[in-house]
């Protein structure tokens, strides 16, 4: 049976300093120590984002008591340079980071990790070369096996549904990456920009851009996969749609209730959505039916990153419907 919370508006709070776009922003909760968010790399000025405004920095931003937020500061670097269109995650106090394109390089992928500290900074990371290219690839982890899915693997070509994984070592180093026998759900056409999350021993995968050849079109799908114990997947299955086809979009988890906003509704990329649809996660792999909340994200974004520290939920940066990089950062309080 689904949950009912309380549906609040969205508050603006206090915008960054320099506006944020084609980052990854996740949020840290461990306990007795501080709360925060994270944002890797991407575009941090004013304007259109370009890989030439791409930084390297990995910003540390402190979730305060009442739900609003401090002032960022670097806590890391990553390790080969500006990048923009990274996945990340965070993993028993580790940061793991796949990169995506970056300034001259085109899009050269590198696979890093280190330590989260006790002050909140991130030890120098190690890294290691990925066997193909990827950009706005998603980064999972569950059953102590790290999942990368989808992207760009190649320059404009979504044309590989491969899914790679590799185990996680007591260190915390990935082993080798290898394919996996279940692709991407939409096959060789791939999927790049979705959102993928683990719950419950499943991924579920929503949205993104796919296509072959040139021709390029967002989904609206969503999907479900067991995850077994030696790294593999169950085939994936078809849990219905979003209520529009979504890619650059954001998703975020609170318990058992998924959101997901923003992102581009196709292409082109002036279409940007403020939308945000929920559903309730329901048995195994399973989803309650859809809705769309009644309180839509201030703004039309794309780039959209939604994380959840406490019962709020955030959004920051981003870009709107120009392409132009925003500092607006929103919260909206769930409450059951």
């Amino acid at each position: 049976m689904a949950s009912v919370f309380t549906e609040n508006n969205w508050q603006q709070l206090t915008p960054l300093p320099t506006p944020r776009a084609v980052t990854w922003a996740l949020a840290r909760q461990w306990p007795g120590q501080a709360n925060a968010i994270y944002q890797v790399g991407g575009f941090r000025g004013t304007g259109t984002p370009t890989t030439a405004g791409y930084t390297a920095d990995i910003e540390r931003t402190p979730v305060n008591g009442d739900g609003t937020l401090g002032q960022p500061v670097v806590a890391g670097q990553i390790p080969v340079g500006a990048r923009g269109n990274c996945g990340a995650t965070i993993y028993n106090d580790r940061l793991y980071i796949i990169t995506g394109d970056g300034p001259g390089a085109g899009v050269i992928s590198w696979f890093c990790w280190g330590n989260i500290q006790g002050d909140g900074s991130i030890s120098q990371m190690s890294f290691v070369q990925l066997p193909e290219q990827f950009a706005g690839s998603r980064l999972v982890v569950a059953n102590g096996w790290i999942y990368i899915i989808g992207g760009t693997f190649a320059p404009a070509n979504f044309g590989n549904g491969n899914i790679y994984s590799a185990p996680i070592y007591s260190d915390g180093s990935p082993g080798p990456f290898q394919v996996i026998s279940t692709p991407l759900p939409t096959g060789n056409i791939g999927l790049g920009h979705s959102t993928v999350f683990e719950k419950g021993g499943y991924l579920y995968l929503a949205g993104g851009l796919n296509g072959f050849g040139g021709v390029f079109n967002a989904s609206a799908g969503i999907w479900s996969a067991r995850v077994q114990a030696n790294g593999q997947l169950d085939p994936w299955v078809s849990l219905g749609a979003m209520s529009t086809p979504r890619w650059r979009h954001g998703v975020v988890v609170v318990d058992d209730q998924i959101f997901w906003g923003g992102g581009n509704a196709g292409n082109p990329l002036a279409t940007v959505l403020s939308s945000v649809d929920t559903a309730y996660r329901e048995g195994e792999g399973q989803l309650s039916k859809l809705r769309v909340l009644t309180n839509p994200l201030p703004a039309a974004l794309r780039n959209c990153r939604l994380m959840e520290v406490n019962g709020i939920i955030y959004s920051i940066g981003g870009a709107d419907g120009t392409n132009t990089a925003l500092a607006a950062v929103n919260a909206l309080s769930v409450k059951w």
